[in-house]
């Protein structure tokens, strides 16, 4: 279950067009749809997400799942230290002016720690609903620049390759390596592969699980 839309015809050029392969000059080579010329990379990127200068590559179809639980892993370590530090500070004998003081450089690192926090916990959240809708860092910031989203209803944020939340999920968390004979998700995500494991996209009607509707975007 999820809510619909209807594809609007894009202007100059039509819904099939739009959907067709593209050419990449920089690569020389016709790239699938969802896919992405890097410059910093300098390689074409499947379903792509965004560059992230942290970890110095690509996000994209084939880890973009190790990223998520990298930001994950990230989130815990930086709350763990919190907790810590407020602990600390919380048993520490001397007035907290005293102990801002006397600990300046503890005071900061929590101030740091606190920023980060929240930063990499926004992006958890990010990319949690980014899965569950089946889109990207990179269509939603450019959703009227992309050819196969522009003639979309952008209000919503549903995409035209979601079918379930079960199904986007599936696939997200299963790339091209993984056995479809082991653990089944390739086969009950409902989405085509290519024969090397690849997801052949294809565009669809508009859709966003139910369970999302009460998320304002």
């Amino acid at each position: 279950p999820g809510a619909g839309g209807r594809r609007r015809g894009a202007a100059g050029e039509s819904g099939k067009d739009a959907a067709g392969p593209r050419w990449c000059e920089e690569c020389g080579i016709h790239v699938p749809l969802r896919a992405k010329h890097c410059r910093d990379c300098g390689w074409c990127v499947r379903t792509h997400d965004h560059h992230c200068p942290w970890v110095g590559v690509c996000v994209g179809e084939g880890n973009r799942l190790f990223f998520f639980w990298f930001l994950v892993a990230q989130a815990i370590e930086l709350a763990i230290f919190w907790i810590e530090g407020a602990v600390y500070f919380r048993f520490a004998e001397s007035h907290w002016i005293t102990w801002m003081s006397k600990y300046p450089m503890m005071f900061y690192g929590m101030c740091l720690m606190t920023m980060f926090l929240v930063m990499v916990t926004s992006l958890v959240c990010t990319h949690a609903f980014l899965a569950m809708t089946n889109l990207t860092t990179w269509e939603i910031l450019s959703w009227d620049r992309i050819t196969y989203l522009r003639g979309l209803e952008r209000e919503g944020f549903m995409s035209p390759f979601s079918v379930s939340l079960g199904a986007n999920l599936a696939s997200y968390c299963c790339p091209s390596w993984c056995p479809s004979n082991g653990c089944g998700c390739v086969a009950g995500s409902k989405m085509s592969r290519t024969v090397e494991g690849w997801h052949a996209w294809d565009i669809g009607s508009q859709h966003r699980p139910a369970i999302l509707r009460c998320i304002p975007v």
